[in-house]
Parts: C-alpha cells; sequence; structure tokens
C-alpha cells in the first residue's frame, strides 16, 4: 500500500490547510512536486508537465478509508508524513542539485520502508479510492 499511495501523494493536488493527515500528506507532496519542477533539470519531467490531480472523489474517499482504519493507520501515516516532511527540507536544501535531490529520495524510500504497514483490508481499499 504504501508505495501506490506514496505515488498518489507525490502526484497529489495542494489541499490547503486542513490538519487531516491525508491532506497534510497530499500538501506536503504538492509542495516537494513545486519544489522539483522549478528545477531546471527536472521541469520537463512527466510529473511536472502533466501533474496527476487528486480528484475531490478520491480525496473524500482516502479521507472516509483513513477515518475508518484510523487506530491501524495512524502510525503509519504519521511515519510517512515525517518521511515525507524530511524530503521536503532535504530537497528544499538540495538547490536543485541532482546528486543531492537523489540522495534525498533515497533516504525517503528508506525511511518508508521502515515504517510499520497497515492491514492488507486497509492497503486495498485505499487501492480502491484511486480506481
Amino acid at each position: 500500500m504504501r508505495f501506490s499511495f506514496c505515488l498518489l501523494v507525490l502526484a497529489g493536488a495542494l489541499v490547503g490547510c486542513s490538519d487531516h493527515p491525508v491532506d497534510q500528506l497530499i500538501a506536503v507532496g504538492e509542495s516537494t512536486n513545486d519544489q522539483l519542477c522549478s528545477c531546471p533539470a527536472f521541469e520537463s519531467e512527466d510529473f511536472c508537465t502533466m501533474p496527476e490531480e487528486v480528484s475531490q472523489a478520491e480525496k473524500a474517499c482516502l479521507k472516509r478509508v483513513y477515518n475508518e482504519y484510523e487506530p491501524e493507520l495512524a502510525a503509519e501515516f504519521n511515519c510517512v508524513l515525517d518521511a515525507f516532511q524530511e524530503v521536503h527540507g532535504c530537497v528544499n536544501r538540495a538547490r536543485c542539485d541532482g546528486v543531492t535531490i537523489q540522495s534525498c529520495f533515497e533516504v525517503l524510500n528508506a525511511r518508508t520502508d521502515a515504517c510499520p504497514e497497515s492491514s492488507a483490508v486497509a492497503a486495498e481499499m485505499f487501492d480502491a479510492c484511486s480506481g
């Protein structure tokens, strides 16, 4: 579940100031994309030229699943959110240096791999949201 959701987050749309974990994760992913797409080396990448927005229906579905499975999802979401916030800061500090940015995402992968995983049922429910 983590990888498909992380990709969804990195392709997501900025959702404003919300304290819901789904909104926070999508927002930090969008902000990181904005940072990357401002770099000449990345501006022609597909995620910059053809960004995939998370629809309102998808967001509502993700929030509904999160709310239903919050006791088992909270630890994973907090861990993944912390990892994405760390990569956001890392990309910002990298100042468009490709090697440094690559190392930021290597750290992200290691951090998210170490996060606790939710049940297969919750993962399937999340996957169903993105259709």
